[in-house]
């Protein structure tokens, strides 16, 4: 058996560590077994899945920029007392090359950078954009393989050097549509049956624009739609969100379902999903609403490629929300069941992505 060691800053429910825990879940851990390297010392949402399907959690301090030869020191030892790891696969492109360099250094053969998202989070002029920068432009000479969770993230990131595409797959069965589940959670929400629910799945942080999906809600009801809000997830920006959804009179509007274990239920809830981000990659939720028999509208500077199902829809993040409203208004949705369906056959359904994984860590070692 191999040991690979992955890197996030935390072990959240965040798109990454999901995609990542899909996989966990569904390899042969007789042959390969993950453990996870972690930049925070609290107790995060996936660490008892983790421990109980036998991987380790080790912390390593944050890189505050000023400790930048302790934060290499700290990952240089670390992984010199560790010599059963020969690959880490590192989820953090802002840190990318830092510990990728750290690794080759301690003599670890095989060092994975793996992108997540398209464009910058930082401008050019903070400390953190700089940084990120720098990262980047170090992947090629720090890392021996470069993974990108598409086409457009691989490229943005990487440019002419080759890359490969792991598919952001899920456990396509647990989003099948269920008409008894989501009776049952429109229930709980207070949704009438009759309510146009838009459902967004998400980190609360500023790339997500949770502020934009509220004007969009807002809209909606002044064309005299009965519309409500699911929003499923937790982070710093959720207390502003909430403040501005009372503000627009819209606290009776909008459910906040906080962190859930059970996406896959949340989701059978709604009837659009919505995702105006303005940084992403290949998002995982997208195919998870896809699978749940949702049509979605999304940002059109995204991945077009995670549209498998040919439900999901494009406007401009720079549009105004009536743009947006009125496209959610026009949808003519499928049946259900054939979104799923689109989902199932594809590159995305777990149980025809492990085996590449399996392949490309076994192959590397």
């Amino acid at each position: 058996m191999i040991r690979v060691l992955q890197v996030f800053g935390w072990t959240d429910r965040g798109g990454a560590e999901t995609m990542v825990m899909n996989y966990y879940r569904n390899i042969d851990r007789t042959k390969i077994q993950f453990d996870f390297v972690k930049h925070t010392e609290r107790r995060c949402a996936y660490d008892d899945e983790i421990e109980s399907l036998g991987g380790r959690i080790f912390s390593i301090p944050r890189f505050k920029g000023y400790n930048l030869i302790g934060f290499h020191r700290a990952w240089v030892n670390f992984l010199r007392e560790h010599p059963e790891w020969h690959t880490i696969h590192i989820h953090q492109f802002t840190l990318g090359s830092q510990i990728a360099f750290a690794a080759k250094c301690a003599g670890v053969k095989n060092r994975i950078i793996h992108v997540h998202s398209v464009g910058w989070k930082a401008p050019l002029y903070t400390f953190l954009g700089i940084h990120s920068r720098l990262n980047v432009a170090g992947f090629a000479r720090t890392a021996n393989h470069l993974l990108a969770c598409g086409q457009l993230s691989g490229e943005f990131f990487y440019g002419k050097r080759p890359f490969t595409i792991q598919p952001n797959a899920i456990d396509v069965e647990k989003f099948k549509p269920n008409d008894k589940i989501r009776t049952a959670f429109r229930h709980k929400c207070g949704f009438d049956p009759d309510s146009l629910v838009l459902v967004h799945v998400g980190r609360f942080i500023a790339e997500k624009n949770h502020l934009f999906i509220l004007e969009i809600l807002s809209v909606l009801l002044k064309n005299n739609i009965k519309a409500r809000l699911l929003l499923v997830g937790d982070g710093d920006a959720r207390q502003a969100t909430e403040k501005r959804a009372i503000e627009l009179g819209l606290n009776d509007k909008v459910v906040f379902a906080g962190l859930q274990s059970d996406v896959y239920n949340w989701l059978q809830a709604g009837d659009v999903f919505v995702l105006p981000s303005l940084v992403e990659g290949l998002p995982v939720c997208i195919v998870e609403a896809q699978a749940s028999g949702l049509p979605c509208v999304m940002s059109d500077h995204l991945d077009k490629s995670v549209n498998i199902s040919g439900q999901v829809y494009f406007e401009s993040i720079k549009s105004h929300a009536e743009r947006w409203g009125q496209l959610i208004k026009n949808i003519k949705t499928r049946n259900k069941n054939q979104i799923h369906n689109s989902i199932e056959l594809s590159q995305y359904n777990i149980h025809n992505a492990k085996n590449w994984l399996e392949e490309f860590y076994l192959s590397i070692q």
